[in-house]
């Protein structure tokens, strides 16, 4: 009787897991075209109508894209004035807002997508941002930026966020929680090692009154709730995940400037390039690179909200030949991962660019 009490326990308990488990599945392959147009996409956003919006900083302009791959419209141009663009590179979509980091001109720009046949982007309004370089994310009608800023006291921090009039500013992140330091201390001791194996590369993402950060250094996701400022880490590291570190060699390497030998090393680690989340699970990015292909491949993690790890998947179509890619949009509502795969075109030497379409099963 005892067996069978334990068995039948043993079968719901994995009932339960299997129903609260979170996957994920390929369902589309989407080539995007580059016979009318050369495309260098420094990042992306989806619509809820999928529209592929791309952003161009080599061209400084924003390519529309159907989701066909075809483009349908290119939109501003290089040049000071105010509704020209110098450097667009990170990028937002919240329906009906779309964010724009223009880092040229350290402006964040803020837009209304209008659902026509003109596809027009109307300018709201612009926050100056002094040397933003990483992810910004729409939160209701906020915008979250990641930069190094400092409040009135001088106290230095990693995130913030604004209103879309560029005020009520609130400071989210300490600085020294970033790296994995447990006290401004530490940071001071320890902080000049990071440059010498790693970059300040982050990405984040906002859902249910949280932002869920993590730097690319460790697999360590930092957890800010909005409401009560409370701070929790958590993060699992399997047996696919290399944890960076400052080895003699990469070390030597920086000190040395052997720009080849850097790299080398580094494609012998883990590297976290994404984080996206909805109100039941954290999904997180990192690449590892593949010596066959000479392309850094992506595995994606879950856990729920309160940081329990879930399972984790190899996405073995979504590669780049960049450290720092592939890039990634994750649309809440539909629970759609897009995840933008590039290849170097061995013969035209042009970058090939092909969209991953996910579901998200929970």
């Amino acid at each position: 009787m005892k067996l069978k009490k334990a068995s039948s326990l043993f079968f719901l308990f994995l009932i339960y897991n299997f129903l609260s488990a979170t996957e994920i599945k390929l369902i589309r392959k989407i080539d995007i075209s580059q016979k009318e147009k050369y495309l260098n996409i420094s990042d992306l956003a989806v619509t809820d109508d999928e529209v592929f919006i791309f952003t161009d900083a080599k061209e400084s302009n924003i390519k529309l894209y159907n989701n066909k791959g075809e483009i349908i419209k290119i939109w501003g141009q290089r040049g000071p004035g105010p509704d020209e663009l110098n450097f667009p590179s990170k990028c937002d979509f919240n329906s009906p807002f779309f964010a724009l980091l223009d880092t040229g001109k350290m402006r964040v720009y803020i837009y209304r997508y209008v659902k026509d046949n003109l596809l027009l982007l109307k300018k709201l309004n612009s926050i100056l941002c002094v040397g933003c370089v990483s992810p910004i994310k729409i939160y209701k009608k906020d915008i979250i930026i990641a930069s190094y800023t400092r409040d009135k006291n001088n106290k230095k921090y990693n995130l913030y966020m604004k209103n879309f009039n560029g005020k009520n500013t609130r400071y989210l992140l300490p600085h020294f929680l970033k790296w994995g330091f447990k006290s401004e201390g530490e940071y001071q001791r320890e902080y000049e090692i990071i440059p010498k194996y790693a970059t300040p590369f982050v990405d984040f993402d906002v859902a249910e009154n949280c932002v869920y950060y993590a730097w690319e250094g460790l697999l360590k996701i930092i957890k800010i709730n909005l409401k009560t400022k409370e701070i929790h880490f958590f993060g699992k590291e399997t047996e696919n995940y290399t944890r960076p570190k400052p080895t003699k060699k990469i070390v030597k390497a920086f000190e040395e400037r052997k720009v080849k030998l850097i790299e080398k090393e580094r494609e012998k680690m883990s590297w976290v390039i994404g984080v996206f989340a909805d109100k039941d699970f954290i999904g997180v990015l990192y690449n590892n690179f593949d010596k066959k292909t000479s392309l850094w491949k992506a595995i994606c993690q879950f856990y729920k909200p309160d940081g329990e790890f879930m399972g984790e998947y190899h996405l073995p179509d979504a590669v780049d030949y960049s450290i720092y890619g592939p890039k990634h949009f994750y649309d809440k509502i539909n629970n759609n991962l897009y995840i933008l795969s590039r290849k170097l075109n061995e013969e035209s030497y042009l970058d090939e660019y092909q969209i991953m379409k996910y579901q998200i099963l929970k």
